[in-house]
C-alpha cells in the first residue's frame, strides 16, 4: 500500500545584510517551480540604529516579473531584535519584502531563511 508523506526541503537562504535608511530588501520564493505547497521561514532581525522594519508579503502571478500592489494578509512590524516566523500557503510565487521604517538609520543584519514542503508517495 502506498503511503503519501510530507517532505521538507533543505533550508534556503534569502536576504542577508543591512537595509539602508528607508530602503527595502526582498526575498523572492518560487513555490511552483519547486513543487511546494507551503513555505515556512524565519526572519532574524538585528535593528542596530533603526527604529523598526515592516515585513510584507506580495503575490506574483507571472513568475516574479511583477508583483501585486497590495500586501497579502500576514504582514507585520518589528520594533525589537529577535527571530520572527512566517508561513506562506497556496501561492505560486511570493516576495518577502522588508522595509526599513527608519528614514535616517540603516538596520543591523537582517537574515531571511526558509524551507518548502512537497509531498512524496512511497
Amino acid at each position: 500500500m502506498a503511503i503519501t508523506k510530507p517532505v521538507w526541503s533543505a533550508e534556503q537562504a534569502g536576504t542577508t545584510g543591512t537595509i539602508a535608511a528607508a530602503g527595502t530588501a526582498n526575498t523572492d520564493i518560487d513555490l511552483a517551480t519547486n513543487g511546494w505547497d507551503v513555505v515556512v521561514g524565519l526572519i532574524d532581525v538585528t535593528l542596530g540604529s533603526s527604529s523598526g522594519v515592516t515585513v510584507r508579503f506580495f503575490r506574483s502571478t507571472d513568475s516574479g516579473t511583477s508583483f501585486s500592489d497590495e500586501s497579502l494578509a500576514g504582514g507585520f512590524t518589528i520594533t525589537a531584535d529577535g527571530v520572527y516566523p512566517f508561513d506562506l500557503y497556496a501561492e505560486d510565487y511570493t516576495r518577502v519584502s522588508i522595509l526599513n521604517d527608519d528614514g535616517a538609520n540603516a538596520t543591523g543584519t537582517i537574515t531571511v531563511n526558509y524551507q518548502g514542503r512537497n509531498w512524496e508517495t512511497v
